[in-house]
This record gives structure tokens, sequence and C-alpha cells, in this order.
């Protein structure tokens, strides 16, 4: 069974390098930004109260305090919180830094059954992971380059049950797995084009139950003109590569729910699609350009609940926006501009456990 992490945007253009990203079409510049008999009967009793243990999966329903984590970019750190007020306010990372417990623009993280926390540590070029919220364990992997082991500005990771590693890596137009934090076993998928097996800056990466790969391909461009897609696979190898060029901007993030129904973050239309399967059936939107309520400046990163709750993340308006399904039901909004408690600066990826 598989887990998810929030997706992340679109970081740069072709002439863009390591001192900037962007969210959706927005540019940010440096530190400007951006889980018989009696015996019998007492199971049956305690899985009525309780539920049944999930191996994989998110959470959203289970019995411990659920968390908000957030990839505060333009900040340089992340942020956990205990619901939408801010209550629990933690941090983690001040200044844009390589040493530990410092990060350069992270933009998007997961967060496992454990609690491990991995972070995508974008203009480092490296996936970080820690046991908790005060940097303890801290472990680094990759570096600057396009060999293995190395990333460019990778925007996304995905970690399955096995603890296997999925990342966009953005700007080496492809994606990579590795077994573990060391790139044991690294293997990847990709090179800059159009067609099967190819990418042009993939964004957000996502394994579903079944172990189906998916990839927002945020800036694929036949013949100059873009065609933006959403591309999955059975594995790493390609194998049943099918893609999906639907209305879509910038498509920043994605996710697939527990009905396999796949939700976009459609960054430059400032909207959010849901659609039933790989064909686009029963599309639907949310969402337009602004600041007010139903609306979203270059959304990038999305994360949603068994319940089916949706949590944005909403750079352009440095919030993070929850809503309780895709008619804008609920809508609530945290996060104001600014470095201090409850406040954000183009937040980029969002996670819930």
């Amino acid at each position: 069974m598989a887990r998810h992490l929030s997706g992340g945007s679109a970081l740069d253009s072709p002439a863009l390098d390591k001192v900037s990203f962007t969210a959706g079409s927005k540019i940010y510049w440096g530190e400007t930004i951006v889980r018989r008999g009696t015996g019998l009967l007492l199971l049956l009793a305690l899985l009525t109260l309780f539920g049944c243990p999930k191996r994989g999966g998110h959470s959203g329903s289970d019995q411990r305090i659920k968390h908000i984590y957030i990839a505060d970019t333009g900040n340089n750190r992340i942020v956990r919180m205990d619901d939408i007020t801010g209550k629990g306010w933690k941090t983690l990372g001040t200044v844009a830094s390589t040493e530990s417990n410092h990060f350069d623009r992270p933009h998007s993280l997961f967060v496992d059954e454990d609690e491990h926390i991995y972070i995508v540590d974008t203009g480092n070029c490296r996936i970080i992971r820690t046991d908790d919220m005060t940097g303890l364990n801290w472990s680094a992997f990759g570096r600057r380059g396009d060999g293995a082991s190395q990333f460019s500005l990778p925007s996304s990771l995905y970690a399955d049950s096995g603890d296997r590693l999925y990342v966009a890596d953005h700007n080496n137009d492809r994606i990579v797995v590795a077994d573990d934090m060391t790139g044991t076993h690294w293997l990847d998928l990709g090179k800059q084009g159009t067609g099967s097996s190819r990418f042009s800056y993939p964004s957000s990466i996502f394994v579903d139950a079944s172990e189906h790969i998916y990839v927002a391909d945020t800036m694929n461009i036949p013949a100059g003109k873009i065609n933006n897609r959403i591309v999955r696979m059975d594995d790493m190898y390609g194998l049943n590569w099918i893609e999906y060029k639907g209305p879509f901007a910038n498509p920043a993030a994605l996710f697939v729910d527990r009905a396999n129904r796949i939700y976009v973050v459609d960054s430059a239309n400032a909207r959010i699609s849901r659609m039933d399967d790989m064909t686009g059936k029963n599309m639907v939107f949310l969402g337009r350009t602004g600041g007010g309520k139903l609306q979203f400046n270059q959304p990038s990163g999305i994360f949603v609940e068994n319940d089916g709750h949706i949590w944005i993340a909403d750079p352009g308006n440095d919030r993070i926006v929850v809503m309780d399904d895709m008619t804008g039901k609920g809508w609530t909004v945290f996060g104001t501009n600014g470095a201090g408690v409850r406040q954000l600066n183009a937040p980029s990826g969002i996670f819930v456990r």
C-alpha cells in the first residue's frame, strides 16, 4: 500500500537557476519569496469502537492528534500546527543554509506513519529526513547534479510503505526512485521531451494504492505549444504509460484519493480540478484568480484527507485553505504574510497526518 506526499508547483523556466523558482507562473527570488470464542467477540467489539488498523494511506479519522505540516517556502522553514487556527505552532528552519536544521526554499514535504518528516529542500537540491520538529536524527540525501543521488531543483517527493522514495527531479526532466535515504537501488526515468518516458520539468509525483505512478508534467512543450499533462504508469520503466492532456495551465501538484479520483492543482488557472480517471471523466473545477473566498493565487500544493477535506497551499496569497469538498463548503483560511507566529511567506507544500 502506498502513501502520499503533497506535490509541488512548477519551479522555474529553463532560463532560471538555483536562485529562483515559481509557484505557477510567479517567480520568487532568493529570500524575497518564496498513516474463536470470547476472544473473537472482544476483537469485534474493539474494531466496532475504534475501527480497523491502517497499514498505509493517510490519516484523517484515526485517534491520535492530527497535525498540519506546511512547507513555508519563503521563510525557509517548515511549520507544524494542530489545527487551522495555528494551535500548537512549531517551526524548523530559519535562514537559507546548507547546515543542519536549515533549508533553502523547501518546496514540499511528506510525513510517514511514524511521523518521520521528509522535506524537499529544493534550493539545496536534496531531500531531508528528520524524526521530529526539533531536527532529531537529521539526515540529508542528494546534491546538485544530474547523476545518481543528484538532483536539480527537486520539487516533490512520495514515500511508499517500504520507505522507498519517489522524487520529481524537476530541472533534470526525470522522476527517480531509491530504496532509502542512502540512494540504494537508484533508478530514474525520463529526459527532456514530449513522448512516452519523457518529461519537461515534472512538478509533482504521487503513487496510488495499486502502485500506479502519477506525474504532473508541468511544462511539456511540443513544437512551441504548451501542452501540460498528467501521466500515469505502472512502474519506473514507463509500463502502460497513459497521459491526459486536460485543460490545465501549469499543473503544479496532484493527489489521488481513496476512490481513485484525481485532483490537480491547476496553478496558472488558479483553480483545483478533479476527475474520476485518466480520461477526464466527470471533471469538476473550483476556483478563480483572487484573494477572497473560492479564489487562489497560483496554488501549488494539495492534500485530501480520508474524510474528504481538501487542503490547499496558496502561496500567492500567503495562506493555506481547507474546505469540506469540491463545492467549497466549509471554506477556511489560515495565514498572513510575514515570518512570525501564524504567519507564512509563499507556502507551497501541505501535508496532514
